[in-house]
């Protein structure tokens, strides 16, 4: 890991720290996460390939998101290097670093990969509810400032009220604890925005349990 991510969170006492922290709030964001040595590759992933997505629910009601997502069919168009850094939100040293980061024993399920600008949006529909405990990642690229009236920012609510939201900032890793009760949607990106975009890097993991239970 410590060829990727800044050396802070690769030290022991952050590790007991970020876990801490977590299992108090839920959720935990890393700011500036690649080093130095990465940004350059993933300040070029605001070049990638996205097709745009406008997905209905069924029977004629309106639309539950608009957005662009990858098309992994010309992924191999790509920088090696880009290549790689996608994988790794993948990977099982990934993986093992989220388990550290939250003390969670974790299984990946998916990623995918968007693009949001201008009058794009997720409603909450469109977050599923699962039996599953659910481990949220994001991982933000961008080269503009969003502004919280602007909109773009994920905002994770119970049926009761809203509990927090994600700006999204370039070059941070989000961490959120998801389970049956919390769903989430991407708030309309407005006029306000004019041309300013983003790039989102989702993975989710489902938790297994606890590391101490693995243990016993």
């Amino acid at each position: 890991m410590k060829q990727y991510i800044q050396e802070l969170y690769t030290k022991k006492e952050f590790f007991t720290q970020a876990q801490e922290f977590f299992n108090q709030e839920g959720f935990i964001q890393l700011q500036e996460f690649f080093n130095q040595e990465q940004k350059e590759v993933v300040s070029s992933l605001t070049s990638l390939n996205l097709i745009p997505q406008e997905t209905f629910s069924l029977n004629y009601s309106p639309l539950i998101h608009k957005k662009f997502d990858l098309d992994y069919s010309k992924i191999s168009n790509l920088k090696i290097e880009s290549i790689e850094l996608i994988e790794f939100f993948k990977s099982k040293t990934f993986e093992e670093y989220l388990e550290q980061l939250t003390g969670f024993s974790i299984q990946f399920t998916k990623t995918q990969i968007s693009k949001f600008n201008h009058s794009c949006f997720e409603l909450i529909h469109d977050s599923k509810v699962t039996d599953s405990m659910l481990l949220d990642i994001y991982f933000f690229i961008t080269k503009d400032e969003f502004e919280q009236e602007m909109g773009g920012h994920k905002v994770y609510t119970t049926f009761e009220e809203e509990l927090f939201y994600i700006n999204p900032t370039h070059n941070s890793l989000t961490c959120v604890f998801r389970d049956e009760e919390l769903r989430t949607y991407t708030k309309y990106i407005n006029s306000l925005a004019k041309e300013k975009e983003y790039i989102q890097i989702h993975t989710t993991f489902e938790i297994l349990g606890s590391l101490e239970e693995d243990l016993v």
